[in-house]
């Protein structure tokens, strides 16, 4: 099946605090559980992980969040399992700090990778990873470029004269991307039931004369903190969607949807699926013969694990728009959601599917009015 690489050195996921600034800006959830693009923060995480070979995940959690620790124990165990995989819960009774609850791995003779809930990034984790053992260093950072924009008029001035006159300059700077990988050295500097933060490892280490190794990269990357850095991250995956919505290599089979915009809302619809790789439908009419255009535009190709059947599907999505508003059918193979008492509930992939398309649609506004 598509989760059967298997690569079974740890790696732990960060979602400790308290989310403040998220809950600030008008979300109740602990950030790691926001959707972005239809998919929540932490289980991106744990697909990435998966999707590179990892299989002993954890995910470190400070004390009094209920709703983290019910989806790992719930929909987080079972997605690993299906993989293969095992998702643990370490929950922090006091707080640790940025890395401190590393030193959980301790007795481990492996190195640890290092995930914060809050960066989502192409990074390729396994290379990460494979680059920390070939070298010397205690830990590995990875580094990005990351422009920055000064918003005034920078003057250069000699001798009381304008000598170089710059318009909101832009100064790139190699940046932390929030992803480690700690050796057993570096885990033992961590002071057990203490609070550490990466900082204050990283100063311990070189202050001990130990290396710290930087994984220089510049794949896609965001953190999202509040809710303007989901809106950003929605359009980085949208312009980078094969990097973040294809996480394993070989999925078990593949289906067609098909994403019917109109004006009661928005419907959908799977029409195929099977081991062999569909091709783009062709549709003249929909159920209740409303016209389609034949030339289905193409929305997103994402992976999912489905549960009940137990594999990994790459879904094929593509955006038949209407004029008017289709039935939706008894048996309920089509799912309205913007219309009144539905009465359907959304499965993953058409939640998946609903948020894609109403981004599509927002960026399609979006740029009409820069026209």
């Amino acid at each position: 099946m598509g989760c059967e690489l298997k690569f079974m050195t740890a790696a732990i996921i960060m979602a400790g605090g308290r989310s403040s600034r998220m809950r600030a800006t008008g979300c109740p959830l602990h950030k790691a559980l926001v959707p972005v693009l239809g998919v929540s923060m932490l289980e991106r995480n744990v697909c990435a992980l998966i999707g590179r070979g990892f299989r002993n995940i954890t995910v470190a959690v400070a004390a009094n969040e209920p709703a983290i620790e019910h989806y790992v124990a719930n929909r987080g165990a079972a997605l690993a399992d299906v993989c293969g995989a095992h998702l643990e819960l370490f929950r922090e009774a006091d707080a640790l700090g940025t890395i401190g609850a590393a030193r959980y791995f301790a007795e481990s003779s492996d190195p640890v990778l290092v995930v914060n809930v809050d960066n989502l990034t192409a990074l390729d984790l396994r290379a990460l990873y494979d680059a920390h053992i070939a070298s010397d260093a205690a830990m590995t950072v990875a580094t990005h470029t990351e422009p920055f924009v000064i918003p005034y008029g920078a003057v250069t001035v000699d001798a009381g004269s304008i000598v170089e006159y710059r318009e909101k300059p832009v100064h790139p700077i190699r940046v932390s991307s929030g992803t480690y990988v700690v050796g057993p050295r570096a885990i033992a500097a961590i002071r057990p039931g203490r609070p550490t933060t990466v900082p204050d490892l990283v100063a311990t280490l070189i202050g001990a004369g130990e290396r710290v190794g930087s994984f220089e990269h510049e794949t896609a990357w965001t953190d999202v903190n509040d809710a303007v850095g989901v809106v950003l991250a929605e359009n980085l995956i949208r312009l980078h969607a094969a990097e973040f919505e294809q996480w394993w290599p070989t999925p078990d089979s593949e289906s067609t949807i098909v994403v019917v915009s109109s004006p009661a809302g928005v419907l959908v619809r799977r029409i195929s699926s099977g081991a062999e790789e569909p091709s783009a439908p062709a549709w003249t009419t929909s159920a209740d013969g409303v016209a389609i255009q034949d030339d289905l535009e193409p929305l997103v190709i994402f992976d999912a694990v489905d549960l009940e059947q137990r594999k990994v599907v790459r879904h094929r999505a593509y955006v038949a728009p209407l004029d008017s508003t289709p039935t939706v059918d008894a048996n309920a193979s089509w799912v309205l959601i913007d219309g009144e008492s539905s009465g359907y509930q959304l499965d993953d992939t058409s939640r998946r599917c609903v948020a894609w398309e109403r981004n599509r649609a927002r960026s399609v506004v979006a740029e009409e009015r820069r026209a």
